[in-house]
């Protein structure tokens, strides 16, 4: 299991994975991740749960921010999570979204990554958490 964070808040642009800087819990080898990058690699054939939370906001007024969590590059569509605040830079909401996967015998996909999928830049505020916990 890998647990993983931002103390920062970031902007992301349209198209741009969040990038993460501080491991709040690894155990065992099962997932390789390496710091100020947002991806999360799966090395064994096997069973995932992936876990997302975090406050977002938008940089434009009543516009809707959007999120995925990718699974090897592609958007897990039953990971969207959309927030619409209503202020632009300040007003921050709660967003989250789990899933599992199933690498195969090829160890496709072998990635996990969240990002912008929306039209408008999304800020993340510090400390969102992404876990992905190997469950057989």
């Amino acid at each position: 299991m890998i647990i993983v964070s931002n103390t920062a808040a970031q902007t992301l642009q349209p198209g741009q994975a969040i990038t993460f800087n501080e491991v709040r819990l690894k155990t065992g080898c099962g997932e390789a991740f390496r710091m100020q990058t947002g991806t999360i690699g799966l090395r064994n054939n096997a069973a995932y749960r992936i876990t997302f939370h975090a406050n977002v906001g938008g940089t434009v007024a009543a516009a809707p921010v959007q999120l995925n969590i990718q699974l090897g590059g592609a958007s897990d569509l039953t990971t969207t999570m959309i927030s619409t605040p209503t202020t632009a830079d300040t007003e921050l909401n709660n967003v989250s979204a789990s899933t599992g996967i199933l690498t195969g015998c090829n160890g496709l996909p072998n990635t996990v990554t969240v990002a912008n999928t929306g039209v408008n830049p999304i800020i993340i505020g510090a400390n969102p958490s992404l876990m992905v916990n190997r469950v057989g």
